[in-house]
């Protein structure tokens, strides 16, 4: 009963769901490290020195929103005081791929996925949220700026034009690098960079809302970051001559090959989730990628299938 006392109650008549709704927040107790002020941030008990900054903001955000304020400030200061270059425990690491710098950059282990800053950023942005911390998140400003200026840096690097003077498909958003866990290193438009500019919009907003003085700044670098992903979407989709329906790849040079992951669950889809674009406003995308799957997977047939990078 102890690590439930401050977070939400449910109660119900069925104690049955009573009893789930503990097991769901205790099956996610992370592991405290002796002689540190920091809990490992880990929800793989088969796998326990595993951590996905991603895959920990599912988990961090709703327990977050939930009370749990002090179990997720002692997980997210592990990425705190593991933050490359900035953290006590801080290595010269960076996220895989074609990075140009590292300091800064948060990471997880084995597997350092791109968007591994863009995902600390937003359970960070999370947690002052719900427990309007405003003296955390000042505390903290040092190194959420370091993140932030490790994105821009690195974008910074993929504003390049074609012979023609045009821009690249890729403009603005972050070097190539890996994904997720399976191998390669892609321009991922969707995953890489929807994540990413989830973490610096939701991050903006919380400097906004505690008073900051780089919200200003910070706000309009995130509106320039989503406006280069909404670019490259419109570069890069075209009507798929199978299905005459309109396809948005999850990866910029798909069509010259670049192939990998899940296009069902790391495709368009994601920009849908991270609110970057709008099922009923954006509805000809959303249309479009429903029908998709349904012509050629089914709606749950094709969540987890072609893992090896052909098609979805």
């Amino acid at each position: 009963d102890r690590p439930l006392q401050s977070g939400m109650k449910l109660t119900t008549p069925e104690q049955p769901l009573n009893d789930i709704f503990k097991h769901l927040i205790l099956s996610t107790n992370m592991h405290k490290e002796p002689n540190t002020n920091w809990i490992v941030p880990n929800h793989l008990f088969l796998w326990p020195e595993a951590i996905w900054p991603w895959e920990f903001a599912s988990v961090s955000i709703p327990l977050d929103s939930l009370g749990h304020h002090k179990d997720m400030e002692a997980c997210l200061q592990y990425f705190v005081e593991h933050q490359s270059g900035v953290g006590k425990h801080g290595k010269d690491i960076a996220s895989e791929g074609e990075v140009k710098s590292t300091r800064g950059c948060y990471v997880g282990v084995p597997f350092r996925w791109m968007c591994t800053s863009g995902s600390v950023l937003s359970s960070m942005a999370a947690h002052y949220r719900y427990s309007r911390d405003s003296a955390w998140l000042k505390a903290n400003q040092p190194g959420i700026l370091a993140a932030w200026d490790w994105i821009q840096k690195n974008r910074e690097t993929t504003r390049t034009l074609e012979t023609n003077g045009t821009k690249v498909a890729h403009y603005g958003l972050l070097p190539k690098g890996r994904v997720h866990d399976w191998a390669g290193h892609r321009y991922h438009f969707c995953f890489s960079d929807g994540y990413t500019w989830k973490g610096m919009a939701d991050m903006s907003v919380a400097f906004r809302e505690a008073g900051l003085p780089e919200a200003d700044r910070l706000a309009r670098e995130a509106a320039e970051y989503r406006q280069c992903i909404l670019d490259t979407l419109h570069r890069v989709e075209y009507t798929d001559p199978d299905t005459g329906l309109l396809y948005v790849p999850n990866t910029v040079y798909y069509r010259q090959g670049e192939r990998g992951g899940v296009w069902v669950a790391d495709g368009p889809y994601v920009l849908f989730d991270i609110g970057l674009l709008h099922p009923v406003k954006d509805a000809k995308y959303f249309d479009a990628m429903l029908a998709y799957i349904l012509q050629k997977e089914g709606a749950l047939g094709g969540l987890l299938v072609h893992f090896n990078g052909s098609e979805s």
